[in-house]
């Protein structure tokens, strides 16, 4: 089991219950969310486009990709409707000295913010193409 380390994600006052916030910890994206007293730190993209989530909405314990409506538990993570791939990945979360902080592993990476872990790790650019080509 890799070691964590919990960094202050925000303050716990500027967190209402029924509210999300995205967060940024070092170079990771995700989405710290209160619903009735829990707290859920997830990673703030969508499994189906990678749209970061916190730019949808929270909507009956939802919580609402703004492009095609993928749907995520607000407590889980778990996937629930429309075109994610997968539930949502999930990080430990705790309050502490007034302090929301989110555990990280040592060698957590940021991958692409249009990819996931997965595809990731098997993206390669042809070596034909020209450096300052994007691929479409």
């Amino acid at each position: 089991m890799q070691a964590q380390t919990f960094y202050t994600a925000l303050s716990d006052k500027d967190l209402a219950d029924g509210h999300s916030k995205a967060v940024d910890i070092r170079g990771k994206r995700l989405m710290v969310v209160r619903l009735k007293g829990r707290l859920l730190a997830v990673e703030n993209r969508c499994s189906h486009m990678g749209v970061p989530l916190a730019d949808g909405a929270l909507n009956n314990g939802q919580l609402v990709c703004p492009w095609h409506e993928a749907r995520f538990c607000a407590t889980s993570g778990d996937h629930q409707a429309g075109p994610g791939f997968c539930g949502l990945e999930k990080f430990p979360v705790r309050v502490r000295a007034g302090r929301i902080e989110v555990a990280l592993k040592a060698n957590d990476v940021e991958p692409h913010p249009l990819m996931g872990k997965r595809a990731a790790a098997s993206f390669r650019i042809p070596s034909s193409m020209p450096a300052d080509t994007a691929a479409v």
